[in-house]
């Protein structure tokens, strides 16, 4: 009896094949949570929800969608930069304390 091992020539594309959400997030640089929450809403498609409930370290198996899903869902996601602060202004003020 032979080990079934998966290679990317059983699929039709590299893309086709299963990604855990684990390392979705981690190729993408955001969080669980949000590949989480896109497959919840329906903006991340071929999703297969496996495992049980309760807590982290019991999970036995991991959700999963294919490479193809997350770039369909990422390029209708807007590129969110963060600009940078280039003036601050602070102002302190000094109030006068009443004596006790």
């Amino acid at each position: 009896m032979a080990l079934v091992q998966t290679d990317s020539k059983q699929f039709g594309l590299k893309d086709d094949m299963r990604i855990t959400f684990t390392d979705v997030a981690y190729k993408l640089g955001v969080s669980v949570q949000v590949v989480h929450r896109a497959a919840k809403e329906g903006k991340l498609e071929n999703v297969t929800f496996v495992g049980q409930g309760g807590y982290g370290a019991d999970t036995l198996y991991n959700n999963e969608t294919t490479i193809s899903a997350v770039k369909k869902w990422r390029a209708g996601v807007r590129k969110y930069t963060r600009k940078p602060v280039t003036t601050a202004t602070i102002s302190i003020k000094s109030k006068k304390r009443k004596a006790a």
